[in-house]
């Protein structure tokens, strides 16, 4: 039999209501500040950064923490880093991955269908919420994203666009915390290179944003909630498989 506790005292004692609060290192503060700027589109493919002392000063670290941050990123594929005249850091242009990116992207993202999953959920409710309320203006900019990421033949800009499109759906909702919620979700399933073939991207992508856009516009909430639950799935069904194709290779 267990033991039986003094009256007035507890089984198993409380944990501390404070705990050691956890202090990310300098190099990992800068690691996921650059990631959130490329995951943003703030950062192109091919674009060159600052030089490592200027960099180092606007970011406010050491040239040291800077390097160590530099590597992270080379190791997980969001740069490249050159030596000689016309060298330095570039944002890597989007590729299809090697076995080995693929492999590592893979197991460090297990949890890749839970953050879709809670994006179809997120994301449907932003857009049955935007639909009786988005404005002119808003549609206006849904209809540009549309025939923007139509006609590229650029994987960066088709990238841009979409998150402009879900992003402008969040701001339209007028409820303050989304767009951050949605740029975080969204923000969690980026991958530094190119897992599809961009016309194939096309097809699928333009098509379901304009069945989206069609409900926003005569403002019918439960079409807009249930296109875009329906879009984020699918997306969510293709990443999977191409990622385990890859893997397969």
């Amino acid at each position: 039999m267990g033991m039986i506790p003094e009256p007035g005292k507890s089984a198993t004692p409380e944990p501390p209501l404070l705990q050691p609060v956890h202090v990310p290192s300098a190099h990992q503060v800068v690691v996921n500040h650059l990631r959130r700027i490329i995951h943003l589109g703030k950062l192109q493919p091919g674009t060159k950064l600052p030089p490592e002392r200027q960099l180092s000063a606007q970011l406010g670290v050491s040239r040291t923490t800077l390097r160590e941050a530099m590597h992270i990123l080379q190791v997980e594929g969001y740069v490249d880093i050159s030596i000689g005249q016309q060298g330095g850091v570039f944002v890597r242009t989007t590729t299809f991955p090697t076995g080995q990116q693929a492999d590592h992207w893979a197991k460090e993202s297990a949890d890749f269908k839970g953050v879709y999953d809670l994006r179809a959920v997120v994301e449907g409710y932003a857009a049955r919420t935007a639909a009786p309320v988005i404005g002119a203006e808003a549609l206006a900019t849904l209809e540009e994203t549309v025939v923007s990421m139509e006609s590229t033949d650029s994987i960066g800009i088709f990238r841009q666009e979409d998150l402009r499109y879900h992003l402008t759906i969040a701001e339209a909702s007028e409820l303050e915390l989304l767009p951050e919620i949605v740029g975080q979700l969204r923000a969690a399933l980026f991958m530094p290179f190119q897992i599809f073939e961009l016309a194939d991207m096309q097809a699928s992508s333009v098509r379901e944003h304009r069945q989206i856009l069609d409900a926003l516009s005569v403002h019918d909430a439960q079409s807009a909630g249930a296109f875009m639950t329906a879009h984020v799935s699918h997306s969510a069904t293709a990443m999977m498989a191409a990622m385990e194709s890859f893997r397969a290779t």
